[in-house]
């Protein structure tokens, strides 16, 4: 689980803005349990999304891993547009203090925010120029689906 610290750091180096502005919220139970004691275990439940093969198969599939990542973003930034869009034409039915207005917009921010800092590390990072395999195109175009709608 990334720390604060380690987002700071990552938004730091792939965006061109201060951090700060992009952060807006504290650090983890985890992170102030370590301030308190550093050996603290702190155990994080998750429970698939979905299960199909493609996540396991490791095979090359002959594109760069980095064109594979640019199209899952293009395609996050598209759907996040869209509900960007829908929320600003509901804005005036909606009561903007509520805690529910508050929490989509600010999923919206953060999430274009950090597409663009995944686009400018993927487009930087040697790692990106090998040939993707099937799972990590799976997860870059069809499982990001659960992550950004």
């Amino acid at each position: 689980m990334p720390t604060t610290i380690e987002a700071y750091e990552y938004y730091a180096k792939h965006l061109k803005k201060d951090p700060a502005k992009v952060i807006k919220s504290g650090a983890s139970s985890d992170e102030y349990a370590k301030r308190v004691n550093e050996k603290v275990l702190t155990v994080v439940c998750e429970v698939p999304y979905i299960y199909d093969d493609r996540v396991a198969n490791t095979t090359p599939i002959g594109i760069k891993r980095r064109d594979v990542i640019l199209l899952g973003i293009r395609k996050s930034r598209k759907l996040l547009k869209e509900l960007q869009k829908r929320l600003s034409e509901a804005e005036p039915l909606v009561n903007m203090e509520s805690p529910f207005y508050e929490s989509l917009s600010e999923f919206l921010r953060l999430g274009l925010e950090h597409l663009k800092a995944e686009e400018n590390w993927a487009k930087k990072d040697p790692s990106t120029d090998r040939q993707a395999t099937v799972s990590e195109a799976f997860d870059s175009i069809a499982a990001r689906v659960y992550f950004y709608g």
